[in-house]
C-alpha cells in the first residue's frame, strides 16, 4: 500500500508539470543517508537524475553523468530542489 501511495503522488507530480518545451518548476526532494548506521554530517557530493527502468535518463543535475551537487546534510537528513540550486532546470 506504501508503495503504491508513493507511486501515486509521484505520477500527480509529474502529471502537474508544464510540457516540454516550457520553464520547468524546481521539485522539492529529500533523503536520509547512513553510514555503517550513523547518520552522516556535514557537506557531500550527490547526482541527480530522473529516469526509467530501460536506463533512459530524461533530466539530470548537470551537463553530464559524472556532474555532481554540494548539500549539507544535517543529522543524515538532507534537502534540495531539483531543477535549482545550480541545477540543470
Amino acid at each position: 500500500m506504501r508503495v503504491f501511495l508513493s507511486f501515486l503522488s509521484f505520477s500527480l507530480l509529474l502529471s502537474s508539470l508544464p510540457v516540454y518545451g516550457q520553464t520547468m518548476p524546481s521539485v522539492p526532494y529529500s533523503g536520509k543517508i547512513a553510514m555503517e548506521g550513523i547518520n552522516y554530517h556535514g557537506h557531500a557530493w550527490f547526482t541527480f537524475s530522473l529516469g526509467e527502468s530501460n536506463g533512459t535518463v530524461h533530466w539530470r543535475n548537470g551537463t553530464d553523468a559524472n556532474a555532481s551537487v554540494q548539500v549539507f546534510v544535517r543529522n543524515g537528513r538532507y534537502s534540495v530542489l531539483l531543477g535549482g540550486q545550480g541545477m540543470t532546470p
